[in-house]
Parts: C-alpha cells; structure tokens; sequence
C-alpha cells in the first residue's frame, strides 16, 4: 500500500518561482533588446576623414576617429527599475560635455577653439646665415616650448541629428519577439 499526503497548499503556484524565472526571463529579453539597440544607433553612424564635413540635419551624426567620441554606445541593466539603458558613453576632454544630448535634440554647446599663431619675424639669436638644419631645430625648440596655441571657447549653434529616437523606432516592432516563449514552466 501506498501512502501519500495533499494539502492545499500543492494545488497553488509558487509565486517566488514564477518571479524568479519571469525576473531572469526579463533580464535576458532586456539584455537582448540592449545589444540590438546599440548595434543599431552604432552602424547609424558613418566615418569620415574630412573633419569639415559633417552630417546634414535631421540624420545621424557623423565620426571623425574610429573607436572613439559618439560611437562609443552603451547598454546597461537598470536593476531598480528592471529597464535596460541605451546611450552614449561620457565624453571626456569637451567643454560642455552634453555633446551627446545636443547633437539628438539641437541646442548650443561650447567649443574649444585652437588658434595658432604664426610669426614668420623671429629670428634666432644667432648671427648669419643658418643651415637648413639650424632652422629645423629652431622651428622644433619653438614649436615645442613656446606657445603659439591660444585655445578659447566659442558657444556654437547645432541642429538636432538624432539617432537614439530613430534606433528606437527602429527597433521597437522586434522587440515582442524577444520576450516570446521565455518563461518555460
């Protein structure tokens, strides 16, 4: 003979595993969602080696170094709120370092601007005539030790080139089938 127990209490789901593997389930579909979006904004943005040219209004911006400055998009897990962040990395070494939130929506942003100034009257302390070495390692001494760089600020003018916005609308009708046939019980 075979004796076995039931109580109520096994006819009712276990609610801490079902949030367990819903919670597990959301963080996977949201890590998902995070590596399409930022794939998506990053093949948005092209290349290009003329630093003047820049990307019309209204489309993605444009950069100028690989690897570096607006290309470098992040994706983060926001455990709180149980919602994945998507966005530009901290630009470091810019006045004014909402560089990114001006290029998506347009505003004014400070910028350094190097001048150079070029005196062609200086003369060395030597007297006569100089080889064409002497003058290379003049222009080098003076090149490297004396300040012929003013930076100053200037406060610019930039039209909205978004591409967080459209990498939304882009990606949002795949997003469903992310989270579909997740939780398996």
């Amino acid at each position: 003979m075979v004796a076995f127990t039931l109580s109520a209490k096994d006819f009712f789901i276990d609610h801490g595993a079902v949030a367990k593997a819903v919670g597990v389930a959301n963080f996977k579909a949201l890590r998902s969602a995070g590596a399409l979006g930022r794939t998506h904004a990053r093949r948005q943005i092209k290349f290009t080696k003329n630093r003047g040219k820049t990307s019309q209004p209204g489309k993605p911006p444009r950069a100028h170094r690989r690897g570096k400055g607006i290309k470098t998009i992040l994706y983060g897990y926001h455990r709180p709120s149980e919602s994945m962040l998507i966005g530009y990395a901290k630009l470091g070494g810019v006045a004014g370092r909402d560089v990114p939130s001006t290029l998506e929506y347009g505003g004014t942003a400070k910028i350094r601007v190097r001048q150079v100034r070029k005196d062609r009257n200086r003369r060395s302390k030597r007297s006569g005539t100089l080889s064409d070495s002497q003058r290379r390692k003049i222009k080098r001494y003076y090149s490297r030790y004396q300040s012929d760089v003013s930076v100053s600020t200037m406060t610019v003018r930039v039209r909205k080139r978004p591409n967080m916005g459209p990498m939304l609308d882009a990606i949002q009708p795949k997003l469903p089938e992310l989270w579909r046939d997740q939780v398996k019980g």
